[in-house]
C-alpha cells in the first residue's frame, strides 16, 4: 500500500483461517443435520409452546419452560450455522462438542422417564411415540458427533497453525470464566434436585439445567480459547438465547412470580450483556483498531511536501545556481559582460555616483527607458 506506513498494510488485511480447514464431514455431515433438527424443536418449542402435549415429546408443565427450551434450541440454530460458514476448525470447534453434552446430559436426565404412551409419528405404516423419536434422534446426535470429530481431528494441519488473530482480554476472561463456572456448578446442582423460578416437573428440571450445564461449558470453552474471533458464534448465540428468553419472559410475564423469576430475567440480561460486549470487542479488534492505528501511522509517516519554490531540483535553474562555482566565477564573469554593454559603461562614467548614489544609476538601467546622454546628470 502506497503512503501506508510499513505493518499497516499487515494488521488490515484478514487474517487467515490457520491450522486445520474444517473437513466436509463436520460442515456437512455433522452442522448442517444438527442445525435442521434444532430449527425444528425450536419452532415446535418456541412458538408452539403451549401445545407441547400435541407436538412434543412430553408435556412441558409451564410454557415459558418450552420457550426457554425453544430459545436454546434457536440459539444453537445460530451457533451451528456460523460455524458451518468458517474455512477453518478453529473457529468452528466451539460448536462441535456443544452436542455431546447436550445430548449425553438429556439422555441422562430422561432415565427413568416413560413418556406418553401414544403414538406420534407414523413411520413406515409404524405408530412411533414422540418420546421414543426423542430418545432415538438424542442416541443418533451423539453417535454422530463421536464419528465426525475424530475425523476433524485426524485431519493434517495446513498453513503456519492456529493463530489467534482477536485475544481475548485478561479481564473478559474473567468474567466469562466466573459466568461459565457458576452456571455449571448451579446446572449441577438443580439436576440434582434443586429448585426452579416457576413449578416445573422433575423431568423439566433436569433438561434445564442441562442447558444451564451446556451454556457454562460453552463459555468456559471460549476461555480456554481465548480469542474472540474464535468465540464469535458462542457470543452471537448467547446474544440470541438471552433475546428471545427475553421474549417469553415479557409473554409470560403474568404466569409468573416476579419474587424469584427477576433472578431468571437478570441472569437473561448478563447473558445477554456478555455476548454484546463480547462482539463488540471483537469488532473494535478486528475493525476500528486496525483502521485507527493506521491512520496513526500514515499521519506519523508521510512527510509534508518540500517547498521548493517555482524551480525544483530537478530544473536548470538549480543545477545552475547550486554548483560550487555559480556564486565565484559565474557572478564575476556577469559583471564582465555587462561592461561591454557601452551605455552601461556611458553611464557609470558620466555619474561616477555608482558609489555614492546606485539608486538612480540601477534604476535608469533597471527601467523601460534608455539612458541617453542628453540626460545624463552634469559634473559638478
Amino acid at each position: 500500500m502506497t503512503g501506508v506506513a510499513p505493518g499497516t498494510a499487515d494488521r488490515l488485511r484478514a487474517p487467515l483461517p490457520g491450522g486445520k480447514a474444517l473437513d466436509p464431514a463436520v460442515r456437512s455431515g455433522l452442522f448442517g443435520p444438527l442445525a435442521l433438527l434444532c430449527a425444528v424443536l425450536f419452532l415446535v418449542l418456541y412458538a408452539g409452546s403451549g401445545a407441547t402435549d400435541v407436538w412434543f415429546a412430553w408435556t412441558v408443565a409451564h410454557p415459558l419452560t418450552a420457550t426457554t427450551l425453544g430459545a436454546g434450541f434457536g440459539s444453537a440454530v445460530v451457533l451451528l450455522v456460523l460455524a458451518a460458514l468458517e474455512p477453518g476448525w478453529a473457529n468452528a470447534r466451539l460448536a462441535a462438542f456443544a452436542p455431546i453434552l447436550l445430548a449425553g446430559g438429556s439422555l441422562l436426565a430422561a432415565r427413568g422417564h416413560e413418556g406418553p404412551r401414544t403414538a406420534g409419528l407414523v413411520v413406515f405404516e409404524v405408530g412411533v411415540r414422540l418420546w421414543d423419536a426423542w430418545l432415538i434422534g438424542l442416541v443418533a446426535v451423539l453417535v454422530l458427533t463421536l464419528v465426525a470429530v475424530p475425523v476433524q481431528l485426524a485431519r493434517r494441519r495446513e498453513g503456519q497453525g492456529d493463530v489467534r488473530t482477536a485475544p481475548m482480554p485478561v479481564w473478559a476472561r474473567v468474567v466469562a470464566g466466573l459466568e461459565g463456572g457458576a452456571l455449571v456448578a448451579g446446572g449441577v446442582a438443580v439436576f440434582g434436585g434443586g429448585s426452579w423460578f416457576w413449578p416445573v416437573t422433575p423431568l423439566d428440571l433436569r433438561v434445564l439445567a442441562v442447558w444451564m450445564v451446556v451454556i457454562g461449558a460453552l463459555l468456559l470453552h471460549g476461555v480456554v480459547e481465548g480469542d474472540l474471533r474464535r468465540a464469535a458464534g458462542g457470543l452471537a448465540a448467547l446474544v440470541a438465547f438471552g433475546f428471545l428468553a427475553l421474549l417469553g419472559v415479557a409473554y409470560y410475564a403474568g404466569h409468573l412470580d416476579w419474587g424469584s423469576a427477576w433472578l431468571f430475567a437478570a441472569a437473561l440480561l448478563v447473558l445477554m450483556g456478555t455476548g454484546a460486549v463480547g462482539l463488540l470487542l471483537l469488532a473494535w479488534a478486528r475493525v476500528a483498531r486496525p483502521v485507527v492505528a493506521a491512520v496513526a501511522d500514515a499521519t506519523g509517516a508521510v512527510p509534508p511536501h518540500a517547498d521548493h519554490g517555482f524551480f525544483g531540483p530537478d530544473s536548470v535553474t538549480w543545477r545552475v545556481w547550486s554548483y560550487p562555482t555559480s556564486l565565484t566565477v559565474g557572478f564575476q564573469r556577469a559583471v564582465v559582460v555587462e561592461e561591454l554593454d557601452p551605455a552601461l559603461v556611458a553611464s557609470v562614467d558620466a555619474t561616477r555616483a555608482i558609489r555614492d548614489r546606485p539608486a538612480p544609476a540601477t534604476t535608469a538601467r533597471c527601467g523601460t527607458s534608455r539612458w541617453s546622454p542628453s540626460r545624463a546628470p552634469r559634473r559638478p
